[in-house]
C-alpha cells in the first residue's frame, strides 16, 4: 500500500508517459518548487480530459515498466480503490 497519495493537478504534455513522469517530478504542486513523488507513494493526475492513478513502485522515478499506471476516469472500480487510499492514507496521519 502506498504510504502517501498527491493530486499533482493537470498536465499538457504530448504523451501519457511524459506526463507520469512531470507528475513524478512535482508531486504537489501547491508547495513551492518541485517535490519528487517518493517510494512507494501515489499520484493522481489530469491528461488529454482523463484522470490517471499511479503508484511508485520502490524505486524513483516513474518507469513504465514498473510503477502502476491506470486510467481511473469514470470507473467505479477506481474510485473504490481510491477512496481505500484515501482512508488508509489517512489512518497513516493519525
Amino acid at each position: 500500500m502506498p504510504t502517501a497519495l498527491f493530486n499533482a493537478g493537470i498536465f499538457s504534455n504530448s504523451t501519457l508517459n511524459a506526463a507520469a513522469i512531470a507528475a513524478y517530478a512535482d508531486a504537489n504542486p501547491n508547495v513551492a518548487g518541485n517535490q519528487t513523488l517518493g517510494t512507494n507513494q501515489a499520484i493522481i493526475f489530469g491528461w488529454n480530459n482523463g484522470t490517471y492513478l499511479s503508484v511508485n513502485d520502490n524505486l524513483a522515478p516513474f518507469n513504465a515498466n514498473s510503477d502502476l499506471l491506470v486510467n481511473v476516469t469514470f470507473s467505479t472500480i477506481a474510485l473504490i480503490i481510491f477512496y481505500s487510499l484515501l482512508i488508509y492514507c489517512s489512518q497513516l496521519l493519525t
